[in-house]
């Protein structure tokens, strides 16, 4: 954005340099330029309201973008800073010890420069909630699930260079540095104590020695993504997580964006990973850009349809002043100087009104964006509106470079025409340009314009063409775009070329009334003689349109989609509320944490096994089978119940049950047999017993209705046996439905102490999604509906000025007899009828616009829904609108006396 500012600049600078120049050479131009803008002073403010709105629409548009980009850059580079990878040795399956030892570290070193990588820093990392205590000694403030991370600091120092200068070069084990963000969450600041809750047996008080910001080491929340940072030194971490010698992780720094595999190692790409979620998870966000683009492009036309308004209405003044003696040349500099001023008054006015429209959009969506990616990916992404001098600048310096490069085109036109086609009354056509034959060869190109466009309308709503689309994955995508704009293009042009004949078609339908015909055909004459500007009226009412028709189609068609009602036990195997906790929890310890909870009507734990190559494998026990209420949806013939079945899977650890989907989409499997034999990643072969079908919804908190199941008897060997991060997910069921909200606050507040967060509740979690997508598509409509709104304010201006162009016409209409009422018909049935064209053409572009990029976007196939009833409102609204703003100009034209009418200069 920064180049094409300066681009931009570096061609307006010069202009305007050499219009002072001009301007000091040939006073007198601007003399005139002044009286005319003083003189028609409100047709003057105007065209400087009309061209400030094109330049708003314009800033505003780059503003949010790149509030939007300069937001996520920001996140970046405070929680990443320059780190690129971070191989964990947890996920390293042929290492052994489960660390990374002196050997290792050597070995990647020199593997990570082969790859392209910069530095290399070996942390120690793990996870602990924080809290302070009080003078009664109980728990005051609390921190979950803080990233806990230790290092040289020397060496980190080098590995992000120039930004932990501030730190300490050593720290001692009973020493801590915690984020500004931890000091303001506890209350603490240097020279404070904290404690710091590790698993349910491990706990360490420990004295802030310096508070920091977060970037990028002091900000890194680790491959789990914890809620805050703290750095401890190495004997404390080692204390902590149990390796006395080595490192559980290795950071790698690369200032490449593209991934660089490493042969011998499996690396977690951290940085791209980050990025890739906030991109998928704010999918949504091309819709908001969409419409921004709609705006520019409608901000666009409106700065041409007001200039070629100018053009039109001064055409006589102009052929006068020609006649008068002025060279050709000083008309158009003259011209250009009311440009410049033209241009200069409304860029400013619209970058100052942009950068409002830009605030109060990013204030209304920052929450629902941050929502999102809490909600979604559990990433603490702050939208802000990030002020950015480029954009603004650009914003102006486009609309600037419109206004002016819309006067040079006019200057360039009336330059070119003669004396008598300035001052003649209707423009001089050839004679052959209104031959039959022209009349066919329309006729023929709009029809085969139209009928390719409603042939590739249909095979783009066809059920076929949209499953095709879904086998082509990603090039399914840009096929979809290059069949939709190709439809866009043949559209406008049908349209824009054949609306000639549509307006005699509507014209002859008339004529048996002669009245009405006659009225029909002077209104017609007009627009059918000045194409260009009947052509970009009918683009504007379409653009205005496409954006609203768009958001409505969007918001009908993928509302019902979170209108379903779920219901949250059966998303969690029968449960109300899920917790997670790092490590193995014994039967016994669950228990400890249950007592005090009278609310509590069962609980159970699953110990679960990661492992990406394979999945997600539970270890159950009969606190769980007790419970739990999976869709079993075949079993081994040998059980005469779904319990019996769960019972002998526990007893017995060569048994196993597999989750349907799982079987699908990690064994490569259509379906799995009862009786088919699953290797595990331990090596170990199981014989399936059982196939369940999880529930549809997914919540993300826990995976117990996901994967395969085994007996818990398994884990007791490989906790020993294998190198992988085992977890517990807690269970519980609520003797009341109605009371699980209390429930989830209560345990989370005994949970926290005891190093277990956060405590999710599905129905709450699923109610909030629902929300934030409804928030979220009611604000497209909004902001949709206020691009609609500023392109009707512009679209005033020009209704008024094309009425006003024409009162010397009207004055001669008048004059030959025509009654007042029929001349105001007459104009309303003009403007009318070109907006319900570019009004119809707006609603079916906005409609085929919203199908593509839902089909693009939606990780699922979405019906679309059309909403007839709204769209037929909308239409109606828009039609009604024109009419009312066409009226009240047509109105005074009719008042005009055919004397004052008919002057060639005011």
């Amino acid at each position: 954005m920064i180049w094409i500012t300066s681009v931009l600049c570096g061609i307006i600078l010069p202009l305007l340099l050499f219009g002072m120049y001009r301007l000091k050479r040939n006073p007198h131009l601007l003399q005139i330029s002044y009286r005319r803008i003083k003189k028609d002073w409100i047709t003057s403010i105007l065209t400087v309201i009309g061209s400030m709105i094109g330049t708003a629409l314009i800033t505003a548009a780059l503003l949010l973008y790149t509030s939007v980009e300069g937001s996520i850059e920001a996140f970046m580079n405070k929680h990443f800073g320059p780190i690129t990878v971070d191989i964990v040795a947890s996920e390293q399956n042929k290492l052994n010890p489960p660390y990374f030892t002196e050997k290792d570290i050597s070995k990647i070193k020199q593997d990570a420069h082969q790859a392209g990588y910069e530095s290399v820093l070996p942390i120690l990392s793990t996870y602990a909630n924080l809290y302070t205590i009080d003078k009664k000694g109980e728990v005051e403030s609390v921190v979950p699930q803080a990233h806990i991370i230790s290092f040289d600091i020397n060496e980190a120092k080098s590995f992000q260079k120039g930004e932990l200068e501030h730190l300490p070069n050593e720290l001692q084990s009973d020493e801590v540095i915690i984020s500004d963000t931890i000091a303001k969450r506890l209350h603490i600041g240097k020279s404070d104590w904290i404690q710091v809750k590790f698993k349910l047996d491990k706990e360490k008080t420990l004295k802030v020695v310096a508070v920091t910001a977060e970037q990028g080491l002091t900000g890194y929340r680790g491959v789990d993504r914890g809620t805050e940072t703290m750095v401890v030194s190495n004997q404390t971490a080692r204390e902590l997580t149990g390796i006395s010698t080595g490192f559980s992780n290795i950071l790698l720094a690369s200032s490449f964006p593209q991934l660089q595999t490493m042969e011998n190692w499996t690396p977690e790409f951290i940085r791209y990973k980050t990025l890739q979620e906030i991109n998928v998870t704010l999918k949504f966000i091309p819709l908001f850009y969409m419409v921004s683009l709609i705006a520019i492009l409608l901000g666009i036309i409106l700065i041409l349809c007001i200039f070629k308004l100018i053009a039109d209405d001064r055409k006589k003044e102009l052929g006068l002043m020609r006649a008068m003696g002025m060279k050709r040349n000083e008309i158009a500099l003259m011209l250009r100087l009311e440009g410049m001023i033209y241009g200069l008054i409304s860029s400013l006015l619209g970058g100052v009104m942009g950068f409002i429209i830009a605030i109060i959009t990013v204030r209304n969506l920052q929450y629902i964006l941050q929502s999102f990616l809490q909600y979604e990916s559990q990433i603490d992404l702050y939208f802000t509106f990030q002020f950015t001098p480029e954009a603004l600048i650009l914003g102006i310096v486009i609309g600037f470079v419109f206004i002016h490069t819309c006067m040079w085109w006019i200057s360039r036109k009336v330059v070119q025409k003669s004396i008598i086609e300035l001052l003649a009354d209707l423009p001089v056509y050839i004679s052959k340009n209104h031959t039959r034959g022209s009349n066919h060869s329309k006729a023929g190109w709009t029809i085969f314009t139209l009928g390719s466009w409603i042939i590739l309308y249909i095979i783009m709503l066809h059920p076929r063409y949209q499953a095709w689309l879904r086998t082509m994955e990603d090039l399914g995508g840009y096929v979809d775009v290059v069949l939709f704009f190709t439809m866009v293009l043949l559209l406008a042009v049908g349209v824009t070329k054949g609306y000639p004949l549509l307006l005699n078609g509507i014209q002859r339908l008339f004529s048996f009334l002669p009245k009405v015909f006659a009225t029909f055909k002077i209104s017609f004459a007009h627009a059918i003689q000045n194409k260009r500007r009947t052509q970009l009226m009918i683009l504007l009412f379409s653009m205005i349109m496409l954006s609203t028709s768009f958001a409505s189609v969007i918001h009908s068609s993928i509302s019902p989609l979170f209108k379903q009602i779920y219901d949250s036990r059966e998303a969690v195997g029968g449960f109300d509320l899920t917790a997670q906790t790092k490590g193995l929890l014994t039967d016994s310890e669950q228990k400890s944490l249950m007592t005090k909870h009278q609310q509590v009507e069962a609980s159970a734990t699953v110990w679960q096994l990661f492992d990406s190559s394979f999945g997600v494998i539970n270890g159950i026990d009969n606190e769980f089978v007790a419970v739990a209420d999976l869709n079993v949806i075949k079993k081994d013939s040998h059980f005469k119940t779904n319990r019996d079945m769960w019972l002998a899977t526990i007893r017995n650890p060569r048994l196993i049950v597999v989750e349907r989907r799982f079987a699908v989409l990690q064994l490569g499997k259509a379906d799995i047999a009862i009786g088919d034999t699953l290797q595990l990643p331990t090596g170990e072969k199981k014989t399936v017993v059982g196939v369940v079908a999880a529930e549809n919804e997914s919540y993300g908190y826990t995976m117990v209705n996901d994967g395969v199941w085994v007996s818990k008897k398994a884990f007791k060997n490989w906790n020993h046996k294998e190198n992988r991060a085992l977890e517990t997910a807690i269970l519980i069921r609520g003797k009341q439905e109605n009371e699980v909200a209390q429930l989830a606050s209560k345990i989370e507040k005994a949970f926290i102490p005891e190093g277990i967060y956060p405590v999710h509740n599905p129905k709450v979690q699923l109610a909030k999604g629902e929300y934030l997508y409804q928030v979220t598509l009611q604000l497209l409509e909004i902001f949709s509906k206020l691009a609609t709104g500023i392109g009707a304010v512009g679209l005033m201006v020009i209704l008024y000025r094309i009425v006003h162009e024409r009162r010397q016409q009207l004055g001669m209409l008048r004059a030959m007899g025509m009654a007042p009422q029929w001349l105001c018909t007459g104009i309303v049935i003009e403007g009318t009828v070109i907006a319900t064209i570019g009004i119809s053409m707006g609603v079916i572009m906005g409609s085929g616009l919203a199908v593509m990029l839902m089909n693009m976007l939606m990780d699922r196939a979405v019906e679309v829904q059309w909403p007839l009833l709204n769209l037929f409102m909308l239409w109606s609204g828009a039609v009604l609108f024109t009419m009312l703003c066409t009226f009240w100009p047509a109105y005074q034209a009719s008042r005009y006396a055919p004397s004052e009418a008919t002057r060639y200069i005011r």
